[in-house]
């Protein structure tokens, strides 16, 4: 049932509303159990850069699940639509609204610097300067710097991100819409300046894979060309006999491990997913969602961006699945609680 005065009567706001607070919930869940494992374990992760980096992402998270908490999914139990159009535009949510802004930029830079640091190992053998145990606070000082600095200009230019409580999504609106210099920055700098991050990871990510790929086949034709040599004399042939018998008794103990090239190339494609559709879908939710009517188009809307938020969560998990140090004090945080 529809009216000027509260939204449809049925289970779908409510029940969207529910299943967005129980990702959410996930999301917060993932977070907070890592940035323990990160204080358990401060002394020995305070000296390697990648994980000063990963818990300023942990941060950016952070405020970006404010937003999500209130006024996102809180206006899905309110039915009233003045009191959730009060609500929606209210300074306090409108904040709040902000801080998802800069946590989307922050953690869309903590990826590149992170993808810069996996580059830095794997590609750059530890030459970047940018990652030294001190000049690594430098470098998160700066994307910080950049973060904030592009939301203070988009306040400049007159663009304030809002929320649409009708149809259930986040967008920026630009209040001098005639200024080209707005516009420049909205359609054309903001643009570059984003999928230009998506790119710089996904091509990150995409070098180590083919470079682990590479290393990979020409250890193989060694080990191999070294066994063929090997097989001369009778002596060699038992060092071959009990170096293959070795490797056999270790890939069978190991034989759930994945192989690294494989470990790497699966968390490239969640980092590297995750930071190339969030843009995507934040730009095109109201252009999908305004195809509908009013109550398809809500749904339409809350499915998307469930979509988007399960996204924002695998990050967070590729430490727990990848990462052995963290891998082991999850298991044993499993055991506390759950055995």
């Amino acid at each position: 049932m529809n009216s000027t005065t509260t939204y449809y009567n049925d289970f779908r706001r409510p029940l969207m509303g529910s299943l967005y607070l129980l990702v959410i919930f996930a999301n917060c869940v993932s977070n907070i159990l890592l940035a323990f494992i990160f204080y358990t374990k401060r002394a020995y992760f305070n000296v390697i850069p990648v994980y000063k980096i990963s818990f300023q992402f942990l941060i950016s998270q952070c405020l970006m699940m404010i937003a999500q908490i209130y006024p996102i999914s809180t206006l899905c139990f309110i039915n009233d639509r003045q009191l959730a159009q009060y609500i929606a535009t209210h300074y306090i949510s409108i904040a709040f609204l902000e801080l998802d802004t800069i946590g989307y930029y922050s953690q869309t830079y903590m990826t590149v610097l992170l993808a810069l640091n996996r580059a830095n190992v794997f590609l750059f053998k530890n030459k970047l300067t940018i990652f030294g145990r001190v000049s690594v606070y430098f470098s998160i000082s700066f994307v910080w710097c950049w973060s904030l600095m592009l939301v203070g200009l988009k306040k400049v230019f007159g663009i304030h991100k809002n929320f649409n409580n009708q149809y259930f999504y986040m967008f920026d609106r630009n209040y001098y819409p005639k200024s080209e210099w707005n516009q420049f920055w909205q359609g054309t700098f903001m643009g570059v300046v984003i999928y230009t991050a998506a790119i710089l990871i996904t091509s990150l990510y995409s070098l180590i894979f083919l470079k682990m790929t590479f290393d990979a086949k020409v250890k193989h034709k060694t080990v191999f060309t070294q066994q063929i040599t090997l097989v001369g004399s009778p002596s060699n042939r038992t060092i071959v006999a009990s170096s293959v018998l070795k490797t056999t008794i270790k890939s069978k103990k190991n034989r759930k491990k994945l192989k690294p090239e494989i470990s790497v190339l699966i968390q490239s494609l969640i980092l590297s997913l995750s930071a190339c559709f969030e843009p995507i879908l934040f730009n095109y939710i109201p252009q999908i969602t305004s195809k509908f009517e009013e109550n398809a188009s809500f749904t339409a809307s809350m499915i998307q961006n469930l979509f988007l938020m399960f996204l924002l969560t695998p990050p967070s998990w590729v430490f727990f699945f990848f990462n052995d140090v963290v891998e082991s004090e999850f298991k044993k945080i499993r055991k506390t609680f759950f055995c």
